[in-house]
């Protein structure tokens, strides 16, 4: 499968940047990963991360990673967080994040919260 460079579309951030910005990952064949960010708590919250499993330990989701970040630095965030779920901790901790929370469920899967600097 060949990876194109990213192309992502941005939802506008209206007056208090409540709206997410949404990011997905092409190929030649259609979309093979996506994320989400928004503002919450003054923070920029990365979310629902996800690549097509035929696409995964192939970069997709360290581009949409990367970009999103990189979105983030922009739009003048000091850091960034997400929660992840706990087999995925490796994956964000070579992106810089850290894990700053003790494991809890959501739906059932247990995650940990990680948040990364922006410098």
């Amino acid at each position: 499968m060949k990876i194109l460079p990213p192309i992502f579309s941005v939802t506008p951030m209206i007056k208090n940047r409540s709206a997410p910005a949404v990011f997905a990952k092409w190929t030649a064949s259609g979309p093979i990963g996506a994320g989400r960010f928004r503002e919450v708590d003054g923070v920029g919250k990365i979310e629902r991360i996800c690549v097509l499993p035929e696409a995964r330990k192939m970069g997709a989701g360290k581009v949409i990673m990367e970009t999103i970040i990189e979105y983030a630095k922009k739009q003048g965030y000091k850091k960034v967080k997400l929660n992840a779920q706990t087999h995925t901790i490796p994956f964000y901790e070579k992106l810089g994040f850290t894990v700053v929370s003790e494991e809890f469920l959501d739906a059932g899967i247990p995650h940990r919260t990680m948040e990364k600097p922006l410098t």
